[in-house]
């Protein structure tokens, strides 16, 4: 397997992680569609590997994970819900080969029917065979995957934990930094944050060892949420800028328009209103230019708004004690 260096990053939609609040510090800025399974290709797995989006990184992580739909409608009731078969039908699938299998969660991933899928990913994991190490290493990638978007975090987490060890061994440093990515979302979502800091760190020093700057961008953004989160705002203003120069150098302007929010709010809070300002213009300057950053866009005008109204109340007061 080669190394992907050049692979830009963009992840699924990861909604059942946090709930979403302005201001939150993750980069929602590459919510793509039913994309978490689109990386993991072996032969016979059944899944749609045609699309690639535009360029790097999701952005989602821990605490980041934002819970809520970025105008990606599912129309499935079983898109984040387990669907149970019936006794009947789940002897009907153990009948059924590996490639059989392979197929039938690729369809449902393919409809973003992730609770359908995960009964099946279950029978397929007692089926792969030891000696098939590269299947078994995948189909418990995605069986990682089919738990986390269900919402089963506490099965999804050790599995995504394996899969960082199993993946990196086979010299796929891109999906490496994907399965990293989605580790410390399940730690987030546990409010492990202890945890989401150690993973980040190694998340962040794999992705420089092997060049993955996309990701390398998105795991300085995340550190800077979690620092903010944590009430760190000099370190979280550092790991933002550092993935703001960083961005800016591989032209990934989603990613730019993300952490450009976050800068500006960052500044907002310390009261320095013209460097508030500054970020805040150019994010929307670059959130203008692609409709899928409608969400940021949208937090940037609500935080330009209310520094513009701070500055005309203070205005209006002064004019008062005239």
């Amino acid at each position: 397997m080669s190394n992907n260096k050049d692979k830009s990053v963009h992840q699924g939609n990861t909604h059942k992680e946090h709930e979403h609040h302005e201001g939150c510090g993750h980069d929602h800025s590459h919510d793509h569609k039913h994309n978490d399974h689109a990386h993991v290709h072996h032969e016979g797995c059944g899944h749609d590997h045609s699309h690639d989006h535009k360029h790097d990184d999701h952005a989602h992580v821990h605490h980041e994970g934002c819970g809520h739909d970025h105008g990606h409608a599912h129309t499935s009731p079983w898109a984040h819900k387990r669907y149970e078969y019936s006794a009947t039908e789940i002897e009907a699938f153990r009948k059924l080969s590996t490639e059989e299998l392979h197929t039938l969660v690729g369809e449902s991933f393919h409809h973003e029917e992730f609770g359908k899928a995960v009964p099946l990913q279950e029978i397929l994991l007692e089926k792969e065979s030891a000696n098939d190490w590269g299947h078994l290493v995948s189909t418990r990638y995605l069986l990682a995957l089919g738990y986390f978007q269900i919402g089963d975090i506490a099965k999804s987490a050790p599995l995504l934990k394996q899969a960082v060890l199993d993946i990196a061994k086979v010299d796929e440093p891109w999906m490496t930094s994907e399965a990293y990515s989605y580790l410390i979302k399940c730690y987030a979502m546990q409010h492990a944050h202890a945890d989401a800091r150690t993973t980040l760190s190694e998340a962040l020093r794999f992705a420089q060892k092997h060049e993955q700057r996309a990701w390398e961008g998105l795991f300085l953004h995340e550190s800077g949420a979690l620092e903010a989160h944590e009430g760190h705002l000099a370190s979280a203003k550092d790991f933002f800028k550092r993935a703001m120069e960083l961005r800016r150098e591989i032209s990934d302007k989603h990613g730019m328009a993300s952490t450009a929010l976050q800068l500006g709010l960052l500044s907002e809070a310390e009261k320095k209103t013209v460097d508030a300002r500054n970020y805040l213009e150019q994010g929307l300057i670059l959130a203008r230019s692609d409709e899928e950053l409608e969400e940021i866009r949208t937090e940037i005008e609500k935080a330009l708004a209310r520094i513009n109204n701070a500055e005309l109340s203070k205005k209006l007061d002064m004019l008062k004690k005239l």
